[in-house]
């Protein structure tokens, strides 16, 4: 919302400070690297649109009491009514209720609807400075990023605060893993303490202290630093390999040809385990042991040594995926898991693309490559400690299910599986990168 204000224009309006904002509405919740952000989508429009709908709707409080609890009975009901299809048709939400929810579902991402509300197509008009507070377990992480990204690239004196935090929870214990008071934003990082200096700056032409223009937490280090450019210039983008062997990751590139395989059913797909999610706590947010997880066949695992010392990963992540299918159209996730000693497995973060999106017609018994962005994040790998890489093809309910057949379960309920197989070899060097300082 107050991106949307700063591009307006309005002369009277001097600074903004949003927090865990996004730029692109389409890019939000239909077109995550070509996947649509099912839990968010459903869960979003339940929760906090469809009230004020019934509210409008039903004049008599009788109707409106009734329409209430059948809205209470569809929260409690959330997961069974995640696996819905088609999505179009979600009983969930009346048609005469909120009759746009199925007609922004089949809206294509270049469609007027989405532009007229699109922030990152109108940065130009932005000419204040902001103060971005993001998490890094945020639904909307990569989109604050962006948007202090334009406003200090153009000079305006944007800050970052990057947190290991999620949507909705800015304390110490977040997930499974607890950061320590320096995580706390009303405690060291003093978050109201920064908004009061921040606005008394630009409104009464107060001294604001020259921090840096980021603050970000490292976890695993449970610290704060600081950096002038976003990702860091001292970090540097390291290839970790992935391989065949006891040891699948290593920061030397593979000699020897190999190849992994699982298959995907997309009526069975990887329950969605922590990360950057807005939906039902019972598919909950944040840093969350991985293990039961990857016991599925349908997980793959590179996983390295245990380190010798410890690395910091600070920045932007993708996995670079040399993998061919032999459906018409599927995905592939790529997560980034920091294993302790005693097998804990947290998440740090995770990414999706739906193949067409990058290959068109060209999917289906193809070797391609596949870049996924898994955002950005910050954490001390400690020393004994394993990076591991975890592939799949899913992850529900944040995305929807691929069905494989090159149509989509929004207005179909027809699926296959997919074979999938995973190249690690010189001529196909799947990797992720790292950004290690």
């Amino acid at each position: 919302t107050q991106i949307l204000a700063a591009i307006s224009g309005n002369k009277h309006l001097k600074a903004i400070a949003p927090i865990m904002a996004q730029n692109s509405m389409t890019d939000v919740f239909n077109d995550h690297d070509g996947a649509l952000e099912l839990g968010m989508w459903e869960t979003w429009n339940l929760e906090s649109m469809l009230p004020n709908m019934l509210a409008r709707k039903y004049k008599t409080k009788a109707e409106l009491e009734q329409a209430v609890n059948n809205l209470m009975k569809n929260l409690d009901n959330l997961d069974t009514l995640y696996k819905f299809k088609p999505y179009k048709d979600w009983p969930a939400i009346g048609r005469e209720e909120m009759p746009y929810f199925a007609k922004l579902l089949n809206y294509e991402p270049t469609h007027n609807h989405w532009k007229a509300i699109d922030a990152k197509s109108n940065y130009e008009k932005i000419n204040v400075p902001g103060l971005h507070v993001a998490g890094w377990y945020d639904c909307f992480l990569d989109k604050t990023i962006a948007n202090f990204q334009n406003g200090h690239s153009r000079g305006f004196g944007d800050r970052l605060v990057i947190g290991p935090w999620t949507h909705a929870n800015f304390g110490q214990m977040i997930g499974d893993r607890d950061f320590g008071m320096a995580a706390n934003a009303w405690g060291e990082a003093s978050m109201h303490k920064q908004h009061i200096e921040w606005f008394n700056h630009w409104l009464k032409q107060e001294p604001i202290p020259e921090n840096a223009s980021v603050s970000y937490f490292v976890m695993g280090l449970n610290e704060w630093k600081t950096t002038e450019e976003w990702p860091p210039k001292n970090a540097t983008n390291t290839p970790l390999y992935f391989q065949e062997g006891e040891v699948s990751a290593k920061f030397t590139p593979p000699t020897t040809s190999s190849e992994t395989r699982f298959s995907y059913d997309p009526e069975n797909p990887v329950p969605s385990n922590g990360g950057g999610t807005l939906h039902k706590e019972l598919h909950a947010d944040g840093p969350r042991d991985q293990q039961i997880l990857e016991l599925r066949d349908d997980i793959l695992c590179y996983t390295t040594a245990p380190l010798e010392e410890a690395l910091e990963v600070t920045g932007q992540v993708e996995v670079k995926l040399w993998a061919k299918t032999d459906a018409p159209n599927t995905d592939f996730t790529a997560k980034l898991v920091d294993v302790f000693p005693d097998g804990t497995a947290f998440n740090l973060a995770d990414g999706i693309i739906r193949a067409a999106k990058q290959h068109g017609d060209k999917v289906q018994n193809n070797i391609n490559e596949y870049t996924i962005n898994l955002w950005a994040t910050s954490n001390l790998f400690q020393k004994g400690h394993q990076i591991r890489i975890e592939i799949s093809s899913s992850n529900f309910p944040r995305f929807d299910p691929n069905p494989n057949t090159g149509k989509s379960f929004i207005n179909s309920t027809e699926s296959q599986i997919a074979n999938q197989t995973i190249y690690h070899s010189p001529e196909y060097p799947s990797h992720i990168l790292l950004p290690i300082i």
